[in-house]
């Protein structure tokens, strides 16, 4: 009995092939996806440019999440791309105000570059934010936290 020739399915062959995939999807940045996993930018390039091969599990989970794909597909390249067949959830727009997470996220990626007496000073603007019960006051800080980070890029 003859045997069947073997069908190769189409598949990203590469992690990176399949990061950049994911990223071209959702319309997100390299920048973003090294946010929403909690490491810095050259990680994220090394991930890109294929010198990673693989992810911790904590950070894959954290990166299918951000990119809306299923972690198996998003690692090894197996199984749907998609969880449950959906397509990538398109991203919220933009509010006019931000919030305190929006915030939190910009000082948290932020902050790591900035001089040490501007370091001093976000630290001192996030402890009166959090402890200041006034609404308006709060809104003042936040307002001075981002003119020490500056207009968004």
């Amino acid at each position: 009995m003859p045997i069947a020739p073997l069908v190769r399915l189409p598949y990203m062959s590469t992690l990176a092939d399949r990061i950049q995939e994911a990223l071209d999807d959702t319309g997100a940045i390299a920048a973003d996806l090294a946010r929403a996993c909690g490491v810095k930018p050259p990680s994220v390039s090394a991930w890109l440019s294929g010198d990673t091969k693989s992810l911790k599990s904590s950070t894959a989970i954290r990166a299918a999440e951000f990119l809306k794909v299923n972690q198996l597909w998003l690692t090894e390249g197996r199984g749907p791309k998609r969880p449950e067949g959906g397509a990538a959830a398109l991203p919220e727009p933009e509010s006019a105000e931000p919030t305190v997470a929006d915030l939190l996220e910009r000082l948290r990626a932020e902050i790591s570059t900035q001089p040490e007496a501007v370091k001093r000073a976000i630290a001192e603007l996030v402890t009166e934010y959090v402890t200041t019960p006034d609404a308006s006051a709060g809104k003042a800080v936040a307002d001075a936290i981002l003119r020490i980070l500056g207009p968004r890029t």
